[in-house]
């Protein structure tokens, strides 16, 4: 379980760095023609940038989980409290990058906005008694 929880937070963690990358170039390039969107999209990079400062703080809570769990010291409600979290996290990902995409879609044929997109993270997938991990 603890493996699928960092690979759901590095997932984001990308995730946000693409975003990072592409609301600042457009930025940029609406800076001369929509001030309004310019510092929306900037607003977009910055929480872009604090998203991965928690996720940065979620990791190293996992690894600490982790060496608790290898000496049998850890316990279920604190994988679930960093579940929760990576879901949290991972929610308000998905939502900046659905409001950075439409930017880039309205804005799609100013130049030097970028053409690309950023792609969402799904949730990670959960073992069941007929789906095994």
């Amino acid at each position: 379980m603890k493996h699928s929880v960092v690979r759901g937070a590095v997932s984001i963690w990308s995730q946000m760095t693409a975003t990072q990358a592409l609301a600042g170039q457009a930025q940029l390039a609406l800076a001369k023609v929509n001030a309004a969107d310019a510092a929306l999209a900037s607003k977009l990079a910055s929480d872009a940038s604090d998203s991965q400062v928690r996720l940065n703080f979620l990791a190293s809570q996992i690894s600490a989980l982790q060496a608790l769990l290898i000496r049998g010291q850890g316990s279920q409600i604190q994988l679930i409290v960093l579940l929760h979290q990576e879901g949290t996290e991972r929610l308000a990902a998905n939502k900046l990058v659905a409001d950075l995409n439409a930017l880039l879609l309205k804005h799609r044929n100013v130049n030097g906005v970028p053409q690309g997109t950023v792609g969402t993270v799904n949730p990670p997938v959960q073992a069941s008694p007929t789906l095994p991990a």
